[in-house]
């Protein structure tokens, strides 16, 4: 069982990734695509993700070794599995610096960094591009939401990656 700081790190995690798998089954008819668990690119993103969030929630640090527990206990929430294959294979794919895992580790720090404003990025091309495409569905010319923005990085970030990787 997880106390203090790893059960406070373990809830947000959670929040934080269930509606990301939730909209991958939602995207694929009401299933999870096949390998969702075991795509380097899935679990780099989700990883990813992950320890930005037990970091805003212990700004201190945490262990290696609590991240890993708290992550473990993450996956087996959000997998239904015990879960232990899933993080062995996060760690294999950390260790050999899986270059499709490293890729999405960096494709969610974008999105974080954009959501959170952690640094400003209103002027990078990913940004832009987002803003166009959402910007193009609104009436007269009006500018679209940073959630409407933040929500198409995610879209271009994750999603449409792992739809053509697991299609």
């Amino acid at each position: 069982m997880l106390f203090g700081s790893r059960q406070r790190a373990l809830r947000t995690i959670v929040n934080a990734l269930k509606p990301l798998v939730q909209r991958a089954v939602a995207n694929n008819n009401g299933y999870l695509p096949r390998g969702f668990w075991d795509d380097p690119f899935v679990l780099g993103y989700l990883t990813g993700t992950a320890t930005h969030f037990a970091r805003l929630v212990n700004p201190k640090g945490m262990k290696d070794e609590d991240l890993g527990m708290v992550l473990i206990s993450a996956m087996r929430k959000l997998s239904g599995t015990d879960a232990e294959e899933i993080t062995d294979r996060i760690l294999l794919l950390q260790q050999s610096r899986d270059k499709d895992f490293v890729r999405a580790v960096d494709a969610s720090e974008k999105a974080i960094a954009y959501i959170y404003e952690i640094v400003p990025m209103d002027h990078e091309k990913l940004v832009r591009d987002a803003a166009r495409i959402e910007g193009a569905t609104l009436p007269g010319g009006e500018k679209p939401t940073r959630s409407a923005i933040a929500w198409r990085l995610h879209q271009t970030l994750f999603y449409d990656v792992i739809d053509k990787r697991l299609a």
